[in-house]
């Protein structure tokens, strides 16, 4: 996307009254500042994991030692491994919140590949890593934005490297919401977003929402995939923000106290409850949704959504 849109749109955007704003605040209050550790009791990132991912990411593949990575840990922006290069096709994976804690991004990365390759889609995948350490939920939802914005940038010199290469992004959890970050500061275009269980509201994927412009002009097509087991987007999302995540509900666009209108023609939700038990299963090779994932490259542009609005809630 181009920069255009003001800072003050932006705000505005950000800020806009809707139907839930008035109980998110509410919420913010209750829980206090300190973020989903406050709100559990837990003290520490292993704690973290126990309670709030269990232990459903803990026998992952591990990565081998040359595996691609975009770092955007720490300080500035690091690529490690072999980097894809003039490859016909190109996917990054986006971890989630307290990587550390829930199996390594790397290695998150190496079980989307191998399920991947399992469905027939053997491009290469790039794990994107960012600093997803902290206790602190709102400060998780900011870094996971600002990971989105800062790899927009690497990733819109790498485009520009790669003109035959197709771009695929996968996100998952707040991974999601940084691929929705990445969309609305991107000058180039990417073929496809994949958000899995993704960690933010159902509004903000609207046409006039939070990431609308970015899923309206930075891909050609854009799927939220999302499942009504996930007990985290469903459930813990909720004690948090007091809505539901898009990765359990799906976009909102209307109904309530105001209408955010419809989504962009690019997006389409894809209910996936049947095959996703749980916020650890989406991208596994031995269950998950990674067939649909596959299915949806060979569309080319979002189809309808498979869901139908439900309103309210």
């Amino acid at each position: 996307m181009t920069d255009e849109t003001t800072h003050q749109d932006e705000q505005d955007r950000d800020s806009g009254l809707n139907r839930r704003s008035v109980l998110k605040a509410t919420s913010a209050a209750a829980v206090g500042t300190v973020g989903f550790g406050a709100a559990s009791g837990t003290a520490t990132a292993a704690e973290a994991e126990e309670e709030f991912l269990g232990n459903c990411l803990a026998d992952l593949p591990a990565a081998p030692e040359d595996a691609p990575i975009v770092d955007l840990t720490g300080d500035g922006l690091a690529t490690r491994g072999a980097m894809p290069s003039g490859e016909d096709e190109v996917l990054f994976y986006i971890h989630g919140w307290l990587e550390d804690a829930s199996g390594g991004g790397e290695n998150q990365g190496q079980a989307l590949a191998n399920a991947l390759d399992a469905n027939g889609y053997g491009a290469p995948v790039v794990s994107v890593l960012w600093d997803s350490n902290t206790l602190n939920w709102w400060g998780g939802k900011d870094a996971a934005e600002a990971a989105g914005e800062g790899f927009a940038g690497w990733l819109d010199g790498y485009m520009s490297d790669n003109p035959d290469t197709t771009v695929r992004v996968v996100g998952h959890s707040l991974g999601g919401r940084a691929a929705y970050a990445m969309l609305d500061a991107l000058d180039g275009s990417v073929a496809s977003v994949s958000a899995i269980g993704a960690a933010n509201d159902p509004e903000t994927v609207c046409a006039d929402g939070r990431f609308g412009d970015g899923i309206a002009g930075s891909a050609d097509a854009v799927y939220n995939f999302h499942s009504k087991n996930d007990d985290i987007v469903c459930s813990a999302y909720k004690l948090l923000e007091m809505t539901e995540g898009v990765g359990c509900v799906g976009a909102e666009c209307d109904g309530g106290w105001f209408d955010d209108g419809s989504t962009p023609d690019t997006y389409a939700d894809v209910d996936v409850s049947d095959a996703v038990l749980n916020h650890c299963d989406y991208f596994r090779p031995d269950r998950g949704c990674v067939p649909e994932i596959v299915d949806r490259f060979d569309d080319g542009t979002a189809a309808e959504s498979d869901d139908e609005d439900d309103g309210w809630w």
